[in-house]
């Protein structure tokens, strides 16, 4: 089964990765300030600002053309997968530069303040899981790393480089043992760390026998190695997307939302055809609820675009419902379509029936549907053409 993407908050749809970095972000912080009872020195925060704001600026790398058209596109937008792999690289050369000044304190708070962010993001993210197995074990395993930091603390000793390094292979193992270990995720944590490891070994921080972190080091090695070749390959279930577990219900669904049947529509296009939504049965719809005067929407209207025209000849098509009763008019509509060049189909709710019936209380609001008629999942807020990509894959 697949973990849960995104979660709702109120009306704000937040991708989980995303929520669960800035939660273990701030919490890593008060934790070690707790635990240690030391200042934070300022490379910490300086990292993540330099983080995001490459990560965000990346988005006019990579939409030129967008962000000229609509510059207060960046508010609502970022570089995607890309840009994050850009901003990792350019947090790497950062703490290069900082890590080459260092002092022995330094690399002591590096190392446990990774530590720290590492496992409380991977518990959180296991908390947004299926496997209830998982979340026991990443639990123990971050309540075993604060035991452990207490004692050091207590003892006065140093948090070393090889300590770091273990607690890095046994976070990959288990993650290795529940899903996949070779992502994106797996490549930010493992540069991150390979860089505050090469930094110090070349600073001569050995606090440990080398044979006996050798051995550690080749065990854990050859066990995330037969875990991942014992792992039978994932394949596509018919049906999976209705599968859902209680805690996925409980925070993403409403009367309206997902694992429930789409409820079926009758509306008029622009050019005064009629349109169900029965009869896109058979392929994968993101229906979509937009107005004119709405920015997230004008924001998101190109990326809706570009994926439909990538995806014209797939089974995937998008209905973009105006919600004219609120709208400016009918003539205000068309200039908008002329203008964003828009070419998939766009329903006028009038009396706003279809949208109420939704609960496209803030707009845009998105369902993805899929060949069945069954809403896989709901999205408030603009999505880009990476998230519409990845929904759609999920849902087919």
């Amino acid at each position: 089964m697949r973990a849960l993407s995104y979660i709702n908050i109120g009306n704000l749809t937040i991708q989980a990765e995303w929520f669960s970095v800035l939660l273990a972000f701030v919490t890593s912080a008060l934790l070690y300030k707790i635990i240690v009872r030391n200042k934070i020195c300022d490379w910490y925060w300086n990292s993540f600002f330099v983080y995001f704001l490459i990560w965000k600026l990346t988005y006019i790398l990579f939409n030129v053309n967008t962000f000229f058209s609509n510059p207060l596109s960046i508010l609502f937008f970022n570089g995607g997968t890309k840009g994050h792999i850009i901003g990792i690289c350019a947090v790497i050369i950062y703490i290069s530069v900082i890590g080459k000044r260092g002092n022995r304190q330094f690399y002591n708070e590096s190392f446990t303040l990774v530590s720290l962010f590492l496992l409380i993001y991977q518990t959180i993210m296991s908390y947004f899981g299926t496997q209830t197995a998982h979340l026991v074990i990443q639990s123990l395993f971050l309540m075993g790393f604060f035991i452990s930091l207490q004692l050091q603390v207590r003892t006065n000793q140093l948090y070393s480089n090889q300590f770091f390094l273990l607690v890095l292979l046994l976070q990959i193992l288990i993650s290795s043992i529940f899903k996949q270990a070779t992502s994106v995720e797996s490549f930010t944590f493992i540069s991150l760390a390979a860089c505050l490891l090469i930094l110090s070994y070349k600073g001569g921080l050995t606090e440990m026998k080398k044979n006996i972190v050798t051995i550690a080091v080749l065990v854990i090695a050859v066990a995330i190695i037969l875990v991942n070749l014992s792992k039978p390959k994932i394949t596509v279930r018919e049906n999976d997307h209705s599968r859902l577990t209680n805690k996925e219900t409980q925070i993403t669904t409403s009367s309206v939302d997902q694992g429930v049947p789409a409820p079926d529509f009758e509306l008029t296009l622009l050019d005064g055809e009629t349109v169900k939504l029965s009869d896109y049965k058979g392929k994968t719809v993101i229906l979509n609820f937009w107005a004119t005067w709405c920015p997230p929407c004008k924001a998101e209207m190109p990326h809706m675009q570009n994926f439909y025209k990538k995806n014209i000849n797939r089974d995937v098509t998008i209905l973009a419902v105006n919600l004219t009763n609120q709208d400016k008019g009918e003539k205000v509509i068309e200039n908008f379509v002329k203008d964003y060049r828009l070419t998939f189909p766009i329903p006028l709710d009038e009396n706003g029936e279809v949208g109420q019936m939704y609960q496209a209380i803030t707009i845009p609001t998105s369902y993805i549907i899929n060949k069945d008629g069954v809403i896989t999942k709901k999205v408030v807020g603009p999505m880009d053409e990476e998230t519409m990509t990845k929904l759609v894959n999920d849902a087919q």
